[in-house]
């Protein structure tokens, strides 16, 4: 794995569905900030996250993965109690939210991969998820996505679209 709080990246995708913000150099800035948050990473599913951990990197598609060193996640489950007992969990933030800000608050999206005990099922999970994330990076409502497929489709209380609060959990 990188090192904690490090980010990593691959190269992006050239797709044009909506307006993105350019970076400095005139390259599209990244669309999400996604981080791995993990208390203990003893957990089935923080093993699922260990072996697989190169298949996340090949999904994340030039947006900068963060993986928190286990002090960092404990900071912000301390901060953020509703993470308890739902790590690992990968964390979503969606860096070009369209429309209103709703008062600055965070928008993104999080996988409480640590709701699932057994591997098989918590591997098909990730997959799922960084199916949904591959398949809608460049979507202009993703919340909306999220709520009309994953809920539908079984992930209810996994996935969560996350606004209030979520603020400082991750340095906005």
């Amino acid at each position: 794995m990188s090192e904690p709080n490090t980010p990593t990246s691959r190269g992006r995708r050239s797709k044009t569905a909506t307006a993105v913000p350019e970076s400095a150099g005139g390259r599209p800035a990244p669309r999400f900030r996604i981080f791995i948050l993990d208390t203990g990473w003893t957990s089935p599913a923080a093993q699922v996250i260990r072996d697989n951990f190169e298949m996340i990197r090949s999904f994340q598609d030039g947006d900068p993965l963060y993986v928190l060193s286990p002090e960092q996640s404990r900071d912000i489950v301390k901060r953020h109690p509703q993470f308890i007992g739902k790590d690992p969990v990968l964390i979503v933030r969606d860096m070009h939210r369209s429309g209103p800000r709703d008062g600055g608050e965070y928008h993104g999206f999080h996988l409480n991969l640590g709701l699932i005990q057994k591997p098989v099922r918590a591997l098909h999970a990730l997959q799922e998820f960084l199916r949904f994330l591959s398949l809608h990076h460049d979507s202009p409502n993703i919340e909306k996505d999220i709520k009309d497929r994953l809920h539908k489709d079984g992930f209810l209380g996994t996935i969560e679209v996350i606004r209030e609060g979520a603020k400082d959990a991750m340095g906005a």
